[in-house]
């Protein structure tokens, strides 16, 4: 979306969301995932604005640095009501080193509130790659499978929940 666009998608939320509401703000999801047209958008858009020679540190450092543009654009928009009613979002990857880089570029944790993630658990169950020997598998075989993911995603929870507590975002 153009500045202009955010500008004025900021306006149409500032005149018709009530006045006790908050907007939540965020760029966009999954931009690190490959399999997603956006994240190709930001490494491209990185690579050209030379944020990086590798390509998705690019990626990162331009979603991040694209977030914090439109959080920018909002608080003008909203000028002395913003840090009441905007709650501005980094989305991100479970894990220390993909937030670290979206957070540290130019600093973007100081102008943000929140980091968003998504937590997954059990994909390798749903791979195509891996179809037969789930489908040989037992119940007590897929729960068990399910509960080694689930603890390592908690793992990988708590450590994108230790990048975002040393730079004071929740």
């Amino acid at each position: 979306a153009t500045d202009d666009f955010v500008r004025e998608f900021a306006r149409l939320v500032r005149a018709r969301l009530k006045p006790d509401r908050q907007a939540y703000i965020e760029y966009s999801n999954e931009t690190w995932n490959s399999m997603f047209q956006q994240a190709t958008y930001c490494a491209d858009r990185g690579l050209a604005l030379k944020l990086s020679e590798d390509r998705f540190q690019a990626q990162l450092r331009f979603h991040s640095q694209r977030s914090v543009e439109i959080f920018r654009i909002w608080e003008e928009v909203y000028g002395a009501e913003a840090r009441r009613r905007l709650v501005r979002v980094l989305g991100s990857q479970t894990g220390g080193w993909v937030t670290e880089q979206i957070l540290d570029w130019k600093e973007a944790y100081r102008e943000a509130d929140a980091l968003a993630v998504a937590p997954y658990f059990g994909n390798s169950l749903g791979d195509p790659r891996t179809q037969e020997t789930v489908a040989k598998m037992s119940v007590s075989e897929v729960l068990q499978r399910l509960e080694t993911d689930v603890t390592r995603t908690l793992g990988s929870i708590r450590e994108t929940h230790a990048v975002t507590s040393k730079r004071g975002v929740e």
